[in-house]
């Protein structure tokens, strides 16, 4: 009795040191658990920070890490949807807001997600009906529903329709530095310099040494043709941001800048810089061809250009630059061809022009939109058309013109999938016309 009283004591205490480690191992479980969980909860707060201080591409960063830590987290696919919107991956939108939407996201927030990605990239016809009601239920994001529309809007040149919603961001969002941003850049597009500087100064105030609005700054002030200013704004983008912004576009303005002020040298070692990476740019070719020419080395002016023309035939800069060097050469028949095809460029760009002009006083003209995107594909770098094109197809989706020559372009800039599909589309609605004329009376 007693070595059975014994047995049953041990094994008690046996059973309570079982209960006390199995405790112990699920306790650290769970700790452990909330170790991933919490600094992924980290990396999503910092991906929010990022997307508020308007840093897309960061943000993204974050949310890769997030992703890591909880690879299975609605929020994150949701961030992530609204990052890459805000870069203008529409693709990505739409894996990652699938993606929310299988993880449990409110159906109602991947449909507003949505349309503000179809406003944003211009689908304006099916979308603005909704503007009134977004506006309503998107509490404190009405900015996001805001600059999704305004994006679409001034894509497509319909800059009064922008304006009254600029008003009403402006007004619910005093401190937002993003309404000027807009005002300014469609002052610029107008060649509105000065009136455009303000705005860009105003976006400033509200975000000061913002990288992207000093550097806007920037460049306002040289073609207002105030180098030495246009150099401080660089000194203060450059303070502000070492290693954020545009690099290639602060490069550029820092040397016109300094071709402005007649500081040739420092110009050209500014271009040289920018020419030591293995695909260099047309614009700096170009440049590199133009100071090749002021110091009479033709032979290597016309190496580049020759290049250049070749790569981009609707660049009128290049190719003028291109007649005076041949000419230069004693290459005086290739020279004159090359005026000759100067001056029908500029033609079509003096076209363009009134096209231009025309939208913005019927900006759902189909016919005016149509003649600008031809237009645009003969005398500028054919990807330009493709957001006219879109645009026509958002007013008329039958227009086979469109269709036709999106099919082209896209071929012409390496995107098969999408040349296929709209060439698809051509053939679809030549058959539905072929039909519909043979049926008629």
């Amino acid at each position: 009795m007693a070595e059975s009283a014994e047995n049953d004591r041990t094994a008690g205490r046996l059973r309570k040191s079982t209960i006390v480690v199995a405790v112990m191992i699920v306790g650290g479980a769970l700790v452990l658990w909330g170790v991933p969980r919490g600094l992924g909860a980290w990396h999503l707060a910092r991906a929010r920070d990022r997307l508020d201080r308007r840093e897309p591409e960061r943000a993204i960063q974050s949310l890769r890490t997030a992703e890591r830590w909880m690879p299975a987290d609605a929020e994150v696919a949701f961030l992530r949807a609204r990052a890459a919107r805000k870069l203008g991956r529409m693709d990505e939108v739409a894996r990652s807001l699938d993606r929310a939407s299988r993880l449990g996201t409110d159906p109602d927030r991947v449909r507003r997600e949505e349309t503000l990605a179809a406003a944003q990239s211009g689908q304006l016809s099916g979308t603005l009906s909704r503007l009134p009601g977004l506006l309503v239920a998107s509490g404190d994001d009405a900015d996001e529903v805001c600059e999704a529309f305004v994006e679409g809007l001034v894509m497509h040149h319909r800059f009064h329709d922008a304006a009254v919603l600029l008003n009403a961001w402006e007004r619910d969002f005093p401190d937002d530095p993003r309404p000027h941003a807009y005002r300014a850049a469609i002052e610029a597009s107008g060649s509105n310099w000065e009136n455009s500087r303000t705005h860009w100064q105003k976006a400033l105030d509200r975000a000061p040494d913002d990288p992207d609005y000093l550097l806007a700054l920037a460049e306002c002030s040289l073609e207002l043709n105030r180098p030495d200013e246009a150099l401080e704004f660089l000194a203060s983008c450059r303070k502000a941001a070492p290693d954020k912004g545009d690099e290639h576009a602060f490069q550029m303005v820092r040397y016109r800048s300094l071709r402005r002020k007649g500081d040739n040298d420092a110009a050209r070692h500014v271009l040289e810089e920018m020419a030591r990476v293995s695909e260099v740019p047309l614009e700096v070719q170009i440049e590199l061809a133009r100071m090749d020419v002021e110091s009479d080395r033709i032979d290597a002016a016309l190496d580049r250009l020759e290049g250049v023309v070749h790569e981009a035939p609707w660049n009128v800069e290049a190719r003028s630059l291109f007649a005076v060097a041949l000419t230069q050469a004693g290459r005086d028949d290739e020279a004159a061809a090359e005026r000759a095809a100067v001056a029908k460029l500029t033609g079509m760009q003096s076209d363009l022009q009134k096209q231009l002009d025309r939208i913005r006083e019927t900006p759902d003209d189909v016919s005016a939109r149509l003649a600008a995107a031809r237009t645009l594909a003969a005398c500028s770098d054919p990807r330009d058309a493709i957001p006219w094109l879109l645009g026509v197809i958002d007013l008329d989706p039958g227009q086979i013109e469109a269709h036709r020559l999106l099919a082209q372009l896209y071929r012409q800039t390496g995107v098969p999938q999408l040349a296929d599909q709209h060439a698809r589309i051509v053939q679809r609605l030549a058959l539905e016309q072929d039909a519909s004329a043979s049926s008629a009376p």
